[in-house]
């Protein structure tokens, strides 16, 4: 009798075959994760030209930057125009100028309660163009702050942000503003006119004041957050809505070189989800990626208008 041969792969062959596979599998995967971090970096960077082109939209339409609210214990109102009046964020202050008319103007004309309760509403709305990709989605994250906002009635979520104005080169302590719409005129705003950003508490600075030339300050960044506090809200700096007044949560200082997101943060300092560095928009409207081992003292010139240090001195 003739016997057929039957050729196949033995039981070895086959689990080479498959070490080969995973070993192929496991040098290609950094690479795609590579690729994905690129792409969520350019998306970060297009948020901040976004930024810097409101900004500079609204200096040149208000002849001056937005101010960035009265204190944490305000939201924004639509009853109040731009500038110093205002008590809500420099988001807030912005939101015209990056197509929310409509959510600036919710509210507008109602009675405090009615508009307390509106403020509310828009406290929740998240905006991708506020969210870095690398870090989170553009949703609501849980309202921890568990203060009494004078105009607003928050909910148990709140929107967040991932950029934050640059207040200055060294941190000034907040507070929470004044007791009433009355005690504006009176209150003691403490040592923000000291302050060397762009945007900060009460704040109505021109292009002009930046004197250490556009294209060497600072002018809104990433902030620096807590990995493990991405989704929680139990952090400072990442507990109120973006739509406040001046707070950590959506202004930070240049006193020190950014920090990679990880277990440790500074709820006062800027700081990114991505690897090696962090993105930032200057007053010219160009956008950087800065390395977080930037040296100190670079990083403070940067976030100061007027200290007379200009890049080709560092």
């Amino acid at each position: 009798m003739n016997r057929q041969r039957i050729s196949g792969f033995t039981l070895v062959e086959l689990l080479v075959v498959i070490a080969i596979i995973a070993i192929l599998i496991g040098m290609l995967f950094p690479a795609i994760q590579m690729i994905r971090e690129a792409s969520r970096n350019v998306s970060c960077k297009n948020n901040l030209r976004q930024h810097g082109l409101s900004m500079l939209n609204f200096e040149s339409a208000h002849q001056h930057f937005p101010s960035n609210g009265w204190g944490y214990s305000w939201h924004g109102d639509p009853n109040y125009g731009p500038g110093a009046r205002q008590p809500g964020s420099w988001i807030y202050q912005i939101l015209g100028f990056i197509e929310q008319s409509n959510l600036a103007n919710q509210g507008s004309g109602m009675t405090d309660h009615q508009r307390s309760i509106e403020m509310g509403l828009v406290s929740e709305i998240s905006l991708p163009v506020f969210h870095c990709p690398s870090r989170r989605q553009a949703i609501p994250y849980p309202y921890t702050a568990g203060l009494v906002t004078k105009n607003c009635l928050f909910g148990y979520v709140a929107a967040k942000t991932d950029y934050a104005i640059n207040a200055g080169h060294q941190v000034i302590e907040g507070n929470p503003g004044p007791d009433s719409w009355q005690g504006f005129a009176n209150y003691d705003w403490g040592a923000y006119e000291d302050a060397s950003g762009i945007a900060f508490c009460i704040s109505e600075r021109r292009i002009s004041e930046v004197t250490d030339g556009q294209s060497n300050t600072i002018m809104v960044g990433e902030k620096s957050l807590n990995s493990i506090n991405y989704v929680d809200g139990k952090t400072i700096g990442d507990d109120q809505s973006m739509y406040v007044g001046d707070d950590a949560d959506n202004r930070r200082w240049g006193y020190r070189p950014p920090i990679p997101d990880g277990k440790q943060s500074d709820h006062e300092a800027f700081g990114s989800a991505h690897p090696t560095t962090c993105n930032f928009v200057l007053v010219d409207g160009s956008v950087h990626g800065l390395n977080n081992n930037i040296e100190l003292k670079t990083m403070q010139h940067l976030s100061n208008r007027r200290d007379g240090k200009v890049l080709g001195e560092f």
